[in-house]
C-alpha cells in the first residue's frame, strides 16, 4: 500500500476548555439517530443513577426515533435534552461532564467527539465499533465496554475529580 499516510484529526486543543473539576452529570453529544446510541446512553445513565444531558441535531429524518424512544425518558432533571450545541456550548458540557457517553451501534469511521472530550480532559466511555480501539486509551482516557451495565459500571467508578491526561 504505497499511498498510506496518517491523517490527523484537525483540533487544535487550546481552543477547548480544560477541567479536571467535574459535575455530577455524564454527556451525550452527537446526531440524534439510531446508530449513535442516544437510547443506549440513557440506559447507561439510568443504570449507574448518575443524571445525562444530551446535546445534539434531530435529523428530520429521525424525528420518529426521537419521538419514540429518546422523547419520553426525557424530564429535564435527571435526563436533559440540550439541543443543537454551539462550539462553547459543547466546550462547557464536555469539560464539566464526568464522562461522554459513545455508545455506538455501528462502525464509527472516527468520533470526532471522543477527542474534543478528552481534550476538556474528560474520559470517554465506549461501545466498540469502528475508531473507537484506536481513540481511547482503556484505563487513561475512557473505558471501553460491550454491553450497558458494563458502562454503568464504569459510570459508577468516576470519581469528580477526573486524573484524565491532556
Amino acid at each position: 500500500m504505497p499511498n498510506v499516510r496518517t491523517i490527523h484529526h484537525g483540533i487544535n486543543i487550546s481552543h477547548y476548555q480544560f477541567s479536571s473539576k467535574k459535575q455530577p452529570y455524564l454527556s451525550f453529544l452527537g446526531r440524534i439517530v439510531p446508530v449513535k446510541g442516544v437510547h443506549l446512553a440513557i440506559e447507561v445513565a439510568k443504570r449507574a443513577g448518575i443524571p445525562l444531558k444530551i446535546a445534539g441535531e434531530v435529523q428530520p429524518m429521525f424525528r420518529d426515533y426521537f419521538e419514540r424512544k429518546i422523547k419520553p425518558q426525557i424530564d429535564g432533571r435527571f435526563i436533559e435534552y440540550i439541543g443543537e450545541a454551539d462550539f462553547k456550548i459543547k466546550n462547557e458540557l464536555l469539560a464539566n461532564s464526568l464522562a461522554l457517553l459513545f455508545p455506538v451501534e455501528w462502525d464509527e469511521p472516527f468520533g470526532l467527539i471522543m477527542i474534543e472530550a478528552m481534550a476538556c480532559g474528560t474520559p470517554v466511555l465506549a461501545i466498540p465499533g469502528g475508531s473507537v480501539r484506536e481513540v481511547v486509551k482503556e484505563g487513561l482516557s475512557g473505558n471501553i465496554r460491550s454491553t450497558t451495565d458494563d458502562l454503568a459500571q464504569c459510570a459508577k467508578n468516576l470519581t469528580f475529580n477526573a486524573n484524565v491526561v491532556r
